[in-house]
């Protein structure tokens, strides 16, 4: 601000009038015309203001370059730039930046605003599925008291996040319950970003008819964001539930390509064109080297993608695992072996379970396995990768 007042008075101006993008966008275009901001505080807000609006390319050439030695702004800009990249699946320079914002606020003595980075963080280590990073995230949140509903509403959210990645379902649902019962002012900007994960939750589960349901009122939600999620997921189910064709166009996943290129590689696989599929899966490698490693083997947790995938990947798991291969073993460790030597892909707790004691999953199923796995792994020597209740031999390590 052009005044002569402390630090912490500009400092609380500026983010009050950042805080009008959500609920005032008359007022906050009003602050940025009236001439009263600094060059740098002006061009941040302006970013910002394009950020909100979809317009993520117009926001990151405003804020590229060092406009400022006040690490409070700098941490603002930081911010905006982690922000971003995360949008356009850039994790890795989303991390980078954010790491930069949060110490930058900390050298400002920022004790409010620093909760939007690392908030912003813990949703880059859930999308990157990085679930040990994702929980000390967490609890560098939980030591904040927030002041205001939208603080509270970002550490909910991102604890919400949490849960899923986690796979706890109840505590997911028991914390959604809470938050819409509270229904804080700023729930309506939160909204869609609860249902989609409650969406994933019950795709995870295979729960298709609860994912249409939640997908029909997704739809009326008024958010950019939801139109790609909605045609991103709405794709995948009736693909997966009706076996219906994918019609993909790039135009419509322009700040999403991450989607696009998982959809283009469903779309070929079924119709048979294996090596423009591969083109695409080597697409999804830049994105995330450890989610998507060579010949389609996936890592991630059991989303729609993921069934789409052994539903047509070659030599898919579906292919080469029957129930009936299994009577001719003696015993569970036998037939354990046999699934996790054979499997082409991650394999889910469900699928063992139901191929080695013709069972639901259920809890007690779930500690059978569990044991089982354990005493796997210590008489054949292998180790076995647990990730999002699925198990796969670690390749690299037996």
């Amino acid at each position: 601000m052009k005044s002569h007042h402390s630090p912490k008075d500009y400092q609380r101006k500026f983010i009050e009038i950042w805080g009008l993008v959500h609920n005032n966008i008359r007022m906050f275009k009003y602050w940025i015309e009236k001439g009263e901001l600094s060059i740098p505080e002006s061009r941040l807000l302006k970013a910002f203001y394009h950020y909100k609006k979809n317009k993520k390319n117009e926001c990151l050439d405003l804020i590229k370059a060092k406009m400022s030695d006040d690490p409070f702004l700098e941490g603002f800009r930081y911010y905006l730039i982690g922000l971003t990249y995360n949008q356009f699946g850039h994790y890795h320079y989303a991390i980078e930046n954010l790491e930069k914002s949060i110490a930058s606020f900390e050298e400002s003595n920022e004790v409010d605003f620093i909760l939007n980075p690392i908030s912003v963080l813990s949703i880059v280590y859930c999308n990157r599925r990085e679930e040990i990073k994702m929980a000390e995230i967490i609890d560098k949140l939980k030591e904040f008291d927030p002041k205001t509903s939208l603080r509270k509403l970002q550490i909910q959210y991102s604890e919400f996040s949490y849960f899923y990645l986690s796979n706890q379902f109840q505590k997911a649902k028991k914390l959604y319950s809470l938050v819409t019962k509270e229904n804080l002012p700023e729930f309506k900007a939160f909204k869609p970003y609860f249902m989609i994960l409650f969406f994933m939750f019950y795709a995870r589960e295979k729960n298709y008819n609860k994912c249409y349901e939640i997908l029909g009122e997704y739809a009326k939600l008024n958010e950019h964001v939801v139109k790609v999620n909605y045609t991103y997921n709405k794709s995948l189910l009736d693909l997966i539930v009706h076996d219906s064709p994918l019609y993909v166009y790039a135009k419509d996943f322009d700040e999403c390509p991450e989607l696009y290129h998982q959809l283009e590689v469903i779309k070929n696989l079924k119709i048979g064109d294996t090596e423009t599929a591969k083109k695409f899966w080597s697409m999804l490698t830049k994105h995330n080297t450890e989610l998507y490693r060579p010949e389609f083997d996936f890592q991630g947790e059991e989303s729609l993608f993921f069934q789409a995938l052994k539903l047509h990947v070659p030599n898919s798991n579906k292919v080469k695992m029957q129930a009936e291969d299994l009577a001719k073993f003696a015993t569970n460790l036998a037939k354990l072996d046999y699934i996790l030597t054979h499997a082409q892909l991650p394999m889910s707790q469900a699928e063992i379970i139901k191929l080695i004691w013709n069972e639901e999953v259920s809890e007690s199923g779930k500690t059978k396995l569990r044991r089982l796995i354990a005493d796997y792994s210590k008489k054949f020597h292998k180790k076995i990768k647990a990730y999002q209740s699925t198990y796969q031999i670690d390749k690299k390590a037996s």
